[in-house]
């Protein structure tokens, strides 16, 4: 298959048509004649490896007219590091979720199209939590906190056993992949960068007697946990995007998500968003652990907060490295390495 080929395949109204003409009936109970569609582009990135779109169907049933949506998520090539494809990671932690009983917590899966390697299903009316700190609503942001904990430990509570471990051989894959990126897209702060990524390394050998505790401790985790992948749906929530979902340490979650949210509060609420991210994490973890943190658990968030900042700069120089606006985006890079680097000063 040509590059862009599934982009285009996915985008063509002929084809798409078809293809729902043969499985509306089997998406939506009672739904009997789709009338009309169109198609909508959410976003095309990972230099034309990913594609997002969503689909908008009016429907005819006993009922009369009625209408659905449907997001597909799309990628050319299998998952990195011979992982399988992330599509299809998201489509079978969705199936698992909802088999263990919480399918409250995630969207309904209705298909995964592996010739296209695209995973579909029915769009969330909702609120992106994102949109919360967007929009200034910090005390609405924090109101949720604790409703986020509260369903990631649902999901810590469980063992996958079909799918793939994230151990220390793939923290190193991925930490030479980091590496790749910023030195392809960011030459000018590969050295900085180089730094952070040893001070991980170190930093993990220095506490490796609390790391080689945490193996026994792997369970679901979600991967890429962050508030623009949580959707507010009447006063809970629902988890997106587990294309990254593997048996890993809890606490990889839990430090993802922090330094996500600190970035953003960071940009959002600039004056005060240390304060607002102290706040933001001890209401977190009173509602995951119900207990105080451990000198154990500090560190290990710690270590999880700065390899993901490191995720977050590489894939920000390649994303950068597309648009126009070099000189923005390498201040953006500038910036997040700078904060790396503190917190390595600060580290535990």
């Amino acid at each position: 298959m040509a590059k862009k080929n599934y982009i285009i395949i996915l985008l063509d109204k002929k084809w798409i048509g078809k293809f729902f003409q043969n499985r509306f009936a089997q998406y939506f109970h009672g739904a009997k004649k789709l009338i009309d569609f169109d198609i909508e582009v959410i976003k095309i990135f990972l230099n034309h490896q990913r594609l997002i779109a969503r689909y908008n169907l009016i429907l005819s049933g006993r009922n009369g007219i009625f209408k659905k949506t449907i997001i597909v998520k799309a990628e050319k090539k299998i998952g990195f590091f011979g992982k399988p494809a992330g599509t299809k990671t998201d489509y079978s932690t969705n199936i698992f979720l909802r088999e263990q009983k919480l399918d409250n917590l995630v969207p309904r899966p209705l298909e995964y199209y592996q010739p296209l390697r695209a995973f579909f299903y029915e769009a969330i009316e909702g609120v992106c939590l994102r949109q919360l700190s967007i929009n200034r609503h910090s005390q609405e942001f924090m109101d949720f906190i604790p409703i986020v904990a509260e369903a990631v430990q649902k999901i810590h509570c469980l063992k996958n056993n079909k799918i793939i471990v994230n151990g220390q051989h793939w923290e190193n894959k991925q930490h030479k992949f980091y590496l790749f990126l910023v030195k392809k897209y960011y030459p000018f702060g590969f050295n900085h960068f180089k730094n952070l990524i040893q001070a991980c390394r170190d930093f993990k050998i220095k506490n490796k007697n609390y790391f080689r505790s945490r193996f026994q401790s792997l369970r679901l985790t979600h991967g890429d946990l962050h508030s623009g992948n949580i959707f507010i749906v009447n006063e809970n929530i629902k988890l997106l995007d587990f294309s990254d979902a593997s048996a890993s340490d809890p606490l990889s979650d839990l430090g993802c998500f922090f330094i996500h949210t600190e970035l953003m509060f960071e940009h959002d609420f600039h004056q005060n968003y240390k304060e607002m991210t102290d706040k933001m994490k001890l209401l977190f973890c009173r509602n995951y652990f119900n207990r105080d943190l451990s000198d154990s658990d500090k560190k290990i968030i710690y270590y999880y907060m700065l390899s993901n900042l490191c995720r977050i700069i590489s894939y920000a120089s390649m994303d950068g490295n597309k648009h126009k606006e070099t000189m923005e985006a390498n201040d953006l890079l500038e910036k997040l390495i700078k904060i790396g680097e503190e917190k390595i000063k600060t580290s535990y």
